[in-house]
């Protein structure tokens, strides 16, 4: 999708489009909103600037002009007013639209402020049933179900009983149990990745009691799988994904895949390379299951990824394979960047690292994530081509620390820390400057980007790290 540079509030929501929701969001207004002609002249300019590759500035002003619109600015300013408010009303209703348990949840409310007994119950008993079962928030809106039971005093048998408070609470401790079993496998992560310190948050999550449900058993498993590496928790989590007819909802299936990834990586960083296969079937199966969709495309991020791993386990054929099979689902604004990348992923892995200056150089960027990515892969080209151009390789690492300090608001901390790092030690590398120090910090938990690369650099100079 296009980024707006101006995040005013009608060009934020607008950013957000997708191809098919122009067409929807249209229909959505003609349906539903009190649109009039004008409004109409907004959303077609907003969409023709959607099309294009790079927009430089974009503020209600210009829309109004580009626009064609009549309005003074103060009645246009409320035109675009109502619109913003229509776009989120649209948002709300395609939530709806693709999540059962949250509509129900909001009929369940209207049936029990209107006193309708009848359907109120034959709903809830939905809800409760195993059309949602193994979803996170399962629990959550059946808490809510049962509050509005007696706070709509639905059943005065059961009201004056106190009966529907106690399922109410039960639900309540058995959704937080399970949402905190569910966060401490991020804190475990986050732990892992940037190394804060969730341990207290972790144990508390831990120690609450959960009734016994599938969901609770997939999340006990989840910690297993994390914590002590258990492979019949392996198994188990496959198992779960691979059946048909234990269905879990979108947010559970990401997290067991995830963390069987995370799990098989791990055993063949520790020496069971025979499971390499076994990691690139579980990623083909991220794709064919539609685990790692996101807004209708691919997630470029997890796609980048995946390339990485099998050019490092030097899985060669079956990548040019991959990126052959699912090139496509990237969203065609970035879909020839991120093949660049691919290819140039590639061939780096392969030591051919002429070509990848190539590729690289020729690519128009639209996403920033990408530009730093691409300024270190020519770094470790130009370095693999010749390690001894000292003045061309130190100059290169001036210009990206330089790049990284202006542009440190647009990189999360932990990106501009990483890279960082890598630099400064790719630097001593090149200057044959490493202390003791350094070495220890390197070992230690500091973020780089590259490490394995840097850490095979430094050895190849002779720098025992």
């Amino acid at each position: 999708m296009t980024i707006f540079m101006k995040k005013s509030r009608i060009t934020s929501l607008f950013s957000s489009f997708e191809h098919d929701d122009w067409s929807k969001f249209l229909k959505y207004l003609k349906a539903n909103s009190k649109s009039n002609g004008e409004t109409q002249n907004i959303v077609s300019y907003l969409q023709k600037e959607y099309r294009k590759t790079q927009i430089e500035f974009l503020d209600t002003e210009k829309i109004r002009k580009e626009s064609k619109s009549t309005l003074g600015k103060q009645s246009f300013a409320n035109s675009i007013s109502a619109l913003c408010s229509d776009v989120e009303r649209y948002f709300v209703l395609q939530e709806l639209e693709n999540d059962n348990l949250l509509y129900d949840s909001i009929v369940l409310k209207s049936l029990a402020k209107r006193g309708l007994s009848d359907n109120f119950y034959k709903k809830k008993d939905k809800v409760a049933s195993l059309s949602y079962k193994h979803d996170l928030w399962q629990d959550y809106y059946l808490f809510q179900a049962y509050h509005y039971e007696y706070f709509y005093n639905i059943n005065k048998k059961k009201y004056e009983s106190g009966q529907v408070v106690d399922q109410a609470f039960n639900k309540l401790k058995s959704f937080i149990a399970n949402l905190s079993h569910f966060y401490s496998l991020e804190m475990h992560n986050r732990h892992e990745i940037i190394h804060e310190d969730w341990q207290d948050q972790i144990n508390q999550a831990n120690q609450l009691m959960v009734e016994d449900t599938k969901l609770s058993n997939i999340l006990d498993q989840l910690v297993l799988l994390k914590i002590a590496k258990r492979e019949s928790a392996f198994t188990f989590l496959k198992h779960s994904l691979l059946v048909p007819e234990e269905e879990t909802s979108k947010e559970i299936q990401n997290a067991i895949y995830i963390h069987l990834c995370s799990f098989l990586n791990h055993q063949i960083k520790n020496g069971q390379t025979e499971r390499i296969p076994e990691l690139l079937e579980m990623y083909e199966l991220g794709f064919e299951k539609d685990i790692i969709n996101f807004a209708g495309n691919i997630s470029i991020r997890q796609f980048l990824t995946i390339v990485n791993t099998a050019c490092e386990l030097k899985a060669f054929e079956w990548v040019q394979q991959f990126v052959k099979k699912w090139i496509e689902s990237i969203d065609i604004n970035y879909r020839k960047e991120v093949l660049g990348l691919a290819n140039a992923n590639i061939l780096f892995a392969k030591e051919e690292y002429k070509k990848v200056i190539t590729i690289l150089t020729s690519l128009n960027l639209k996403v920033f994530d990408h530009e730093y990515r691409v300024k270190w892969f020519l770094l470790m080209s130009l370095y693999e081509l010749n390690p001894n151009a000292f003045e061309i390789l130190l100059r290169e690492i001036r210009n990206f620390k330089y790049f990284t300090k202006k542009n440190e608001y647009r990189l999360e901390k932990t990106t501009f820390e990483a890279i960082n790092n890598s630099l400064d030690f790719l630097y001593k590398i090149i200057n044959n400057k490493i202390k003791d120090e350094d070495k220890e910090l390197f070992g230690s938990s500091k973020a780089y980007i590259r490490k394995r690369w840097l850490f095979q650099k430094s050895q190849e100079s002779s720098l025992k790290v």
